[in-house]
């Protein structure tokens, strides 16, 4: 038994018992043993754990606080031997992850480290590619899974549908407007005004376009962006204005610029896309299970 285990049991003994002769008859221990080893652990902290003057007896306020510190600590450490041993024993593994290069800016940093901290000894490879080249890969199978948006309906792939997410007008703070919150109609922010888009490839850009043509909106594109990330950091620059989910803007430490576009004009669902070949893999059931769970 350690220290700390040899403590916590005088302490949990004489909270139950509220003497020290009883506490010392249920630890098959002399009194004075027991009172020797308070009064040695006492010293060793610099603090009395127990009051000997109330009766019954009773544990101090440091006391109490210390036991219910070093059971949590105690806790912690036994999940943390736990987790070695299966960290240990586990086989590695190689998780293929397909993803639009722009939706990975907005989705991986929320579920990757934390995915690889609980699994230490997966290997994930990602394939960041446009959504038609995904969708051949994954039917290739050349990927286990990818995250898309808006995935086609298609009896050969298994979708997990994990959220639903709106989008965001982000304006460069030098323009001289007032606007606050949702906005119906953005066409007399943006109409002639320099905008910056994805490439034609993006998911996002084939929203937005839509979009635009949709509501007869005609900014000026003044660039055209690898992903939806570069686009963003461009607009906080004051390049031009740009178009971005909501979930990508909550992710940004400092404040940004930026009127919601209602979710009935234009909105997403991500969903987790998987070959029926492959939903037997356990990393993937593994990956599939943990990615859900923290989006429902």
């Amino acid at each position: 038994m350690t220290t700390d285990e040899q403590l916590i049991t005088l302490l949990e003994t004489i909270q139950g018992t509220g003497s020290i002769s009883r506490t010392a008859a249920q630890l098959y221990l002399t009194q004075p043993t027991v009172s020797k080893l308070l009064k040695k652990y006492e010293h060793q902290l610099g603090v009395l754990l127990v009051d000997r003057h109330h009766h019954p007896v009773t544990l101090t306020t440091a006391g109490q606080y210390y036991l219910q510190g070093i059971r949590s600590l105690n806790n912690h450490r036994q999940h943390i031997l736990a987790h070695l041993k299966t960290i240990a024993t586990a086989a590695p593994s190689t998780l293929t992850l397909g993803i639009n290069p722009s939706l990975a800016g907005v989705i991986l940093p929320q579920i990757i480290p934390e995915f690889s901290r609980h699994h230490p000894t997966t290997t994930i490879q990602l394939v960041e590619q446009a959504p038609a080249t995904l969708l051949r890969l994954l039917t290739a199978n050349k990927i286990d899974a990818y995250i898309g948006i808006n995935p086609p309906h298609q009896q050969h792939i298994t979708v997990d549908f994990l959220f639903r997410d709106t989008m965001a007008l982000v304006l460069p703070s030098s323009w001289q407007i007032t606007t606050t919150g949702a906005v119906p109609d953005i066409a007399p922010l943006i109409s002639d005004h320099p905008f910056i888009r994805e490439k034609e490839t993006s998911t996002f850009d084939h929203l937005v376009t839509s979009y635009f043509e949709r509501y007869e909106i005609h900014p000026h594109t003044i660039l055209t962006a690898d992903n939806i990330v570069t686009a963003l950091q461009l607009a906080r620059a004051g390049l031009g204005a740009t178009i971005v989910p909501h979930s990508l803007l909550t992710a940004q430490d400092a404040p940004i610029r930026a009127v919601s576009i209602p979710a009935s004009s234009m909105q997403f669902t991500t969903a987790l896309c998987i070959n029926p070949e492959h939903q037997h893999s356990a990393i993937l059931t593994t990956f599939r299970r943990f990615i859900t769970r923290k989006y429902r």
